[in-house]
């Protein structure tokens, strides 16, 4: 422990590491700006002499700003990707795991395993059709058969 009291920014790239790497399993694209805080004021730390007080006002301020500032930029360009996707809204899934609200199932679309969730019980093999998506979740009804 002395050790990373001696060291301060090898404590900061750990927590660095450890916020950029949670990304990857946590939906929003927001603990990657914390990451890069956190990687900057390792950075810092390793050149200057930094008080422990002002290196965590300044993970802080540097993780606010970049999330303040990037953020909406990075939603902007994944808006603009999601318009170019494939249309999913009306289409025609077979049910692979029971649906059954409150939990979701999984349905087969275009070769692939999808979580989705509907308002009612649709249970495996049954046909469902997509009415609407929300990122990877697709939010289907049960197809009416006439």
């Amino acid at each position: 422990m002395n050790y990373l009291i001696e060291n301060p920014y090898l404590l900061w790239f750990t927590i660095a590491f450890l916020f950029i790497v949670g990304e990857l399993f946590l939906p929003g694209f927001v603990v990657f700006f914390f990451g890069v805080g956190a990687f900057i004021v390792a950075l810092e730390t390793m050149l200057f002499e930094v008080n422990p007080s002002l290196q965590i006002i300044q993970f802080i301020f540097f993780s606010g700003v970049l999330l303040f500032i990037f953020h909406k930029f990075f939603r902007k360009k994944e808006k603009i990707k999601s318009s170019f996707d494939v249309e999913v809204e009306n289409k025609t899934v077979k049910v692979v795991k029971d649906i059954l609200p409150p939990k979701s199932g999984k349905v087969l679309f275009k070769g692939s395993e999808w979580n989705a969730e509907s308002d009612e019980k649709i249970f495996v093999g049954e046909i469902a059709e997509i009415i609407n998506h929300e990122s990877i979740r697709l939010i289907v009804k049960k197809k009416k058969v006439y």
